[in-house]
């Protein structure tokens, strides 16, 4: 669940860079044709003095356009272009370094001066110069103020105090989305509003999480924020269009938003709330939105992912989801309160000790870690803000930017036997494929940054799934309600939400348990 905290976090303080879906589609179709011909047809030639294969653009607005509409793609041809562990191209006025392989994914996550904020400041459309900041500002420790404040909110003493109140609100979203007792859903509308509902709880107000107008509206400034992250409105990020004006406004009018709420606990009695944590912290009002806006674009783009596509590999393996089932009605009779035993499925779950979710559900554990593995495939980026770095017998040159595709490694048959195949089992003890080579699971993260809401995104994900499995009979089908000929896949070139691909499907379910 790496978020890109930098992107968010620059992208409200500068009232958002970017347009979208401009109206000249055929021009963009044609640069689109064009930079990939030139792409697959320009030879390989070595450069400069880094030792590092260079991948030449007369045009370098064609490359970016690859890197960003298509990136597994483009990082994957040019590997298998250059038949080497790194290869360069250029980004605009940069340049950026792809890098594979184990010696290179060692460099890219334990480096202290491959920086992992300045990193992602490449999609924003410009760069700062390293001449123009101290070298102060490109130390890690410049994300110590957010990992501290992520320790507090997800404390294990403060998911504990709030674990009803998510569960509450998971029950009746479902409620909502599923009022009959029978029927079917579409995962990717449905199940991912639950994991946003539950994220705006644990990093807001109750004021707020409390009102479904109020969430609705607040998605609502996300949705146009997000959709609005398109590679011409990073390449171009100067044409006005109404998506740009349309972002702008929404980049506004969220923070305003949050801002009242914000005002509104600082003016009454301080709770438990999130907002009354970050305000005692001494954060300010643009810092508390700033937290509030990279935790809540996470939830959207892993939590609600992964918590979609596990319900979907459960369904389609129906020998790991019985075995999951098991597991949830093992948790529920060993430690499930005795008073609570009449009560709803949801308030029985809410009884269950927080440690007991973290650390007696292994086999929704290794269906989980699957699931990131096929889902989790995406690039990290970073830049070398200090010194020319060694990497792979070749250097890497202050300044330049690095990215690290995680299907390296993830879809790596060397590693993992049969990886586009889901199957838990190669985590088991007497197997652990990921045990290989060194971060050769690197879903949550690694080295000198791991996911610090892992911990949180694991327990919305398993709340989830529990009362599916307990809850519900469901399985997989089609349109017409068949079990699908082709199961669904991630798009692995999709950058936020590894939407699936084919033919529309759906969960079919019946409710079995209250």
């Amino acid at each position: 669940m790496n978020i890109n905290a930098t992107t968010v976090f620059s992208d409200l303080r500068a009232a958002a860079q970017a347009d979208s879906r401009i109206p000249f589609a055929a021009t963009a179709a044609g640069v689109i044709l064009l930079g990939s011909l030139s792409f697959l047809l320009r030879p390989v030639v070595q450069t400069d003095d880094s030792g590092i294969v260079k991948l030449p653009g007369w045009l370098s607005s064609l490359t970016a356009w690859s890197f960003f509409a298509k990136r597994h793609d483009f990082l994957f041809n040019g590997f298998a272009k250059t038949g080497q562990e790194l290869f360069q191209f250029r980004f605009l006025q940069h340049t950026v370094v792809a890098v594979s392989g184990e010696e290179g994914r060692k460099v890219f996550h334990n480096d202290k001066y491959l920086d992992f904020t300045q990193g992602y400041q490449i999609l924003l459309g410009g760069a700062p110069r390293l001449e123009q900041s101290s070298e102060a500002e490109w130390q890690p420790e410049n994300m110590t103020w957010f990992n501290k404040n992520v320790a507090i909110l997800f404390s294990k003493e403060r998911l504990a105090d709030v674990l009803p109140s998510l569960l509450d609100d998971i029950n009746g979203s479902i409620m909502r989305t599923m009022p009959d007792r029978e029927g079917r859903i579409d995962p990717f509308r449905n199940v991912y509003d639950l994991i946003v509902q539950m994220t705006i709880r644990m990093v807001s107000c109750r004021s707020l999480s409390n009102d479904p107008a109020a969430v609705a509206e607040m998605w609502n400034y996300f949705d146009i924020i997000e959709k609005s992250a398109t590679p011409f409105s990073l390449i171009l990020p100067w044409i006005p269009t109404s998506t740009t004006r349309n972002k702008e406004k929404a980049t506004t009018e969220l923070y305003k938003f949050l801002a009242k709420y914000i005002e509104e606990r600082r003016n009454s009695t301080p709770s438990a709330d999130a907002f009354d944590v970050l305000i005692a912290s001494g954060l300010d009002n643009k810092a508390i939105v700033g937290f509030a806006m990279i935790i809540i674009f996470a939830g959207i783009t892993n939590s609600s992912v992964n918590a979609c596509w596990i319900l979907i590999y459960l369904a389609s393996h129906p020998e790991w989801k019985a075995r999951a089932t098991k597991e949830v009605h093992d948790l529920i009779s060993n430690h499930s309160n005795p008073v609570f035993s009449k009560e709803p499925l949801h308030k029985r779950l809410a009884s269950i000790p927080i440690n007991a979710w973290e650390s007696e559900m292994p086999v929704i554990e290794l269906c989980l870690k699957e699931t990131l593995r096929l889902t989790a495939t995406g690039a990290a980026l970073r830049r070398n803000t200090k010194a020319d770095l060694p990497m792979a017998g070749k250097i890497v040159k202050r300044g330049w930017f690095l990215a690290y595709s995680a299907a390296d490694v993830h879809l790596n048959p060397n590693i993992y036997t049969n990886p586009d195949d889901w199957d838990p089992s190669r985590f088991e003890p007497g197997r652990e494929e990921d045990k290989k080579e060194a971060y050769a699971f690197i879903a949550w993260g690694g080295g000198r940054h791991p996911c610090s809401g892992m911990k949180f995104a694991k327990l919305e994900i398993k709340m989830i799934v529990s009362l599916f499995l307990a809850g519900y009979e469901y399985e997989l089908v089609d349109a017409k309600g068949n079990y699908p000929k082709q199961l669904p896949i991630p798009d692995i070139n999709d950058l936020q939400r590894a939407s699936p691909m084919g033919d529309p499907f759906f969960l079919k379910y019946k409710r079995v348990e209250d």
